[in-house]
């Protein structure tokens, strides 16, 4: 069995995916907890668990999402329609992640960021 070789568009293709996957796991862990305790004000207990609470609602939610993708490629052939809700999904959450709108009593600032944030991680 001979191997085949991989052109440079491929390989660049396969790159350029790689680089939206490292941007959105570094970006909100790197970013996120400075964004909310300097920029925004919110208290560093709030905000650590903004960035806790997504976690466990990835813990949650990835296997029943995992196994309608598995019934959907079962009944389907193919993910293609979970695929390109991800590709629409992933991108608007994370941009609404650090465009909170101002404070207001019945939606505080770090409530949004944490909506956004678990959709992101469930689009993702």
């Amino acid at each position: 069995m001979s191997a085949e070789r991989l052109g440079r568009g491929r390989l660049l293709g396969y790159g350029a995916g790689s680089v939206g996957t490292g941007v959105f796991s570094a970006v909100p862990g790197l970013l996120l907890l400075y964004y909310l305790t300097d920029m925004l004000g919110v208290p560093a207990a709030v905000a650590g668990a903004v960035l806790v609470v997504p976690k466990i609602w990835d813990v949650l939610l990835n296997p029943l999402v995992g196994a309608a993708s598995d019934r959907e490629a079962v009944r389907m052939g193919r993910r293609t329609r979970l695929m390109l809700a991800g590709a629409v999904g992933l991108p608007l959450a994370f941009a609404l992640m650090f465009a909170v709108p101002s404070a207001s009593p019945r939606c505080p600032r770090s409530s949004c960021c944490s909506a956004c944030r678990s959709s992101s991680g469930t689009a993702g």
